[in-house]
Formats: structure tokens, C-alpha cells, sequence
């Protein structure tokens, strides 16, 4: 798993999800200003990917939303990173993205450098 880009802005977002065609897209709901929920439909346009959303907002009706529009799950941005790191790689598993087993210690596994088994 690797991040093949970023964007600050709802264009840039569109634009790089279009030539990337990533399998997941993390999503702030501000994006630079705009809505970033507004894009969800757009981006799972441009490309067949997931979306997890990023949310400062603790308002239950942001994520409900979100899901509506067909993000894959909204998490507070205060939520711990192995949260947010399980909900791309279950994002990952629902695009059928061929992912290898992690042992055990998957927080160590996902901290490897090019399958390498030294921390």
C-alpha cells in the first residue's frame, strides 16, 4: 500500500483521481474551502475507488452523509491511526485489490521498507 498522491483542492482532487485511478481515496470533508462530501459522487466517477473520509466535525449527520454518497466510512480525525489504516485496507479488500497477509504485528508489517523485516 502507497500513496500515489495528493490534492488541496476539489479540481486537483478530480483531476488526480482521474489519471491515477487510485483504489482508495482518504477525503477531508473541508477541502481548501469546499465541500469535500460534494465530491464523492465525482470521484467514484473518475476512478472505481473507495472513499474514507476525514472529519474534524463531531456531528453524527456528517457521516451519515457521507455514507450516503457512497463513501466507504467516515472517521473523526482524532481516531487513532490503526482506525484509519483499517479502514483503507478494508476500503483496499472491497475493491478486491489483492493484498498480502500480514502477520500478526501488522502495525510493524505496514512500517516495512520494500519487504524488508528490519524495523
Amino acid at each position: 500500500m502507497y500513496s500515489v498522491g495528493s490534492a488541496a483542492t476539489a479540481e486537483e482532487a478530480i483531476a488526480q483521481t482521474r489519471e491515477l485511478q487510485p483504489h482508495v481515496v482518504v477525503l477531508d470533508v473541508n477541502l481548501g474551502g469546499e465541500d469535500g462530501l460534494a465530491l464523492i459522487p465525482a470521484l467514484q466517477r473518475a476512478a472505481p475507488c473507495e472513499i474514507v473520509v476525514l472529519t474534524s466535525l463531531a456531528d453524527p449527520h456528517v457521516a451519515a452523509h457521507a455514507r450516503h454518497l457512497g463513501a466507504r466510512t467516515c472517521l473523526h480525525k482524532t481516531a487513532p491511526a490503526v482506525e484509519l489504516l483499517a479502514s483503507i485496507l478494508a476500503a483496499c479488500r472491497a475493491c478486491d485489490v489483492a493484498l498480502p497477509t500480514a502477520p500478526t504485528n501488522a502495525g510493524v508489517a505496514l512500517s516495512h521498507v520494500n519487504g524488508s523485516n528490519n524495523p
